[in-house]
């Protein structure tokens, strides 16, 4: 069975409606005998008004009590269509409404008057417009609290689901990169220690110089790789000298691997870098680290220049290459590098940002974060 106002919304607000309508018209109703003899001054005077227009409302005088009920239904009717304006109409049109009320009222007070001999009550249909329109201001104005405080639960719960989104898709990427060390592990340094066995029982059944010499260059190469990977995971520059040195020897490494000039320009206090947090520290390094591994694979640079800079309370990381440069504005949001950058960038509450390089060549990767200084 449908509810008697449509759906239950809209049912729960009719009959809160109703519920202080009652309310403002059982206490105005509860007053009568203190307005009784105002009341009936003021509408014998509005009779003597309409008596020329309507000859048959003559003036007879009637007990307040013989007609409670009628009272009390007309003003109950009346504070409901007040409270119903005042909650949907503001200003100027609130304000002729509730008048076409009050005149409304007249004429249903009128009415009662020549068929039931009901005298009207004026001054109290005014005190309950006045009252209603209060009650429906604070009504107006707690549903519009409500809807506000609808509008941040659910604001909440979408955040919370890309939190979710967020979290599964940075764990995938943390799964993808374990197994990329695996095959690492694999294809590379399991490979060498395999080599330098057979190598060693060559060597154990015909000893040589120079298979000593080349399981030794085995060896080193091996324990060198095993270097570079521990590196990769856990970065020592970054734990033992700080951010700046660590990016520095990062771009170096890349300018070694796809053989472009470097330029590295720190111009951030040591104290403004020093008050970011080990966790801040390590994901600006892996999103510079990322911006240097594309540079590598993708824009064929001749020139690569990282800066660091700050700018009030921001710390603003940029790594700009002269090489073949992207359209910021074709950067898919789905693309797995750019989301997986913006992800680690949101953690911190970081930014990341695509444009274009200097005098329009190539591309600038911008790491805007914001950061509290220890004396702030």
């Amino acid at each position: 069975m449908a509810p008697l106002f449509g759906d239950d919304a809209r049912s729960r607000k009719m009959a809160l409606i109703a519920a202080t309508a009652l309310s403002v018209s059982l206490i105005v109703f509860g007053a009568q005998k203190f307005l009784q003899d105002l009341n009936a001054l003021l509408f014998r005077e509005l009779l003597q008004g309409f008596s020329e227009l309507l000859p048959s409302l003559a003036l007879t005088k009637k007990s307040f009590a013989e007609n409670a009920a009628l009272n009390l239904l007309l003003l109950f009717l009346i504070t409901y269509a007040a409270i119903w304006i005042s909650k949907r109409f503001t200003g100027a049109p609130r304000l002729v409404l509730l008048i076409q009320t009050f005149i409304v009222s007249l004429l249903f007070q009128l009415g009662f008057y020549h068929f039931f001999q009901s005298e009207g009550q004026p001054l109290s249909i005014i005190l309950c417009i006045v009252l209603a329109s209060f009650a429906g201001k604070l009504l107006k104005k707690r549903s519009e609290e409500h809807r506000e405080l609808e509008a941040r639960q659910i604001e909440l719960k979408l955040r919370n689901s890309e939190l979710q989104e967020s979290r599964l898709a940075l764990v995938k990427q943390d799964e993808s990169e374990r197994r990329l060390l695996a095959a690492d592990l694999h294809d590379q340094v399991l490979n060498d220690l395999r080599t330098i066995q057979k190598r060693f029982e060559a060597f154990a059944r015909a000893p040589s110089s120079e298979e000593e010499k080349t399981i030794n260059e085995l060896l080193k190469q091996s324990m060198s790789d095993i270097r570079e990977i521990m590196d990769e995971l856990c970065p020592a520059m970054l734990e033992e000298f700080g951010l700046a040195a660590a990016i520095e020897e990062r771009l170096d490494k890349g300018s070694q691997i796809a053989s472009y000039e470097v330029r590295f320009q720190n111009n951030v206090a040591s104290e403004l870098l020093e008050s970011m947090s080990a966790v801040e520290n390590q994901l600006i390094y892996r999103l510079v680290q990322e911006s240097l591994t594309n540079i590598n694979k993708h824009a064929q640079a001749k020139m690569v220049r990282v800066s660091i800079e700050a700018e009030e309370s921001d710390i603003i990381f940029r790594v700009s290459d002269d090489g073949k440069g992207i359209d910021p504005g074709s950067l898919s949001e789905s693309s797995r590098g750019t989301l997986y950058m913006r992800l680690r960038a949101a953690l911190i509450g970081a930014k990341v940002t695509w444009m274009q390089g200097p005098d329009q060549k190539g591309t600038t990767v911008e790491i805007r974060l914001h950061v509290q200084s220890s004396g702030s």
